[in-house]
């Protein structure tokens, strides 16, 4: 796994356990993509969860968080609602946008996409990969 960062951005490489994540705080956007079952979710997260410190201090306008998995399992998950329930507390200050992208005939994405939506907001929105 290799993961970069600067000032501005942060990238980590995709691998077959782990998704590509690309952070902007001058774009506001993030997006991460692919299957996550990382061995340890939490060290393997914790570099993006100190960048989103400085992203939520520093990222001037919208925030767009796109996220597109083909597969998560429940660490990941568990990490995700704790990184999305802190983009909800900026709601009030800035516009957060979330994108949960799933295939049309995935039922669990879809699933919990919406329940995440349930859970932290109309933020959240779901959209079919191939619309």
């Amino acid at each position: 796994m290799k993961i970069t960062t600067t000032v501005d951005t942060i990238n980590y490489e995709p691998t077959e356990k782990s998704p590509l994540i690309e952070g902007s705080i001058s774009t506001g956007k993030i997006l991460i993509q692919g299957r996550s079952y990382p061995e340890n979710a939490p060290k393997f997260f914790q570099p993006l969860r100190d960048w989103l410190e400085e992203f939520y201090k520093k990222t001037p306008g919208n925030i767009e968080f796109e996220i597109d998995f083909d597969y998560v399992n429940t660490a990941t998950t568990v990490i995700l609602y704790d990184i999305i329930h802190n983009l909800s507390k900026l709601a009030n200050e800035k516009e957060v946008h979330v994108t949960w992208k799933y295939e049309s005939d995935d039922v669990d994405m879809i699933n919990k996409g919406n329940d995440f939506k349930d859970l932290l907001g109309e933020f959240i929105t779901l959209k079919q990969k191939d619309e």
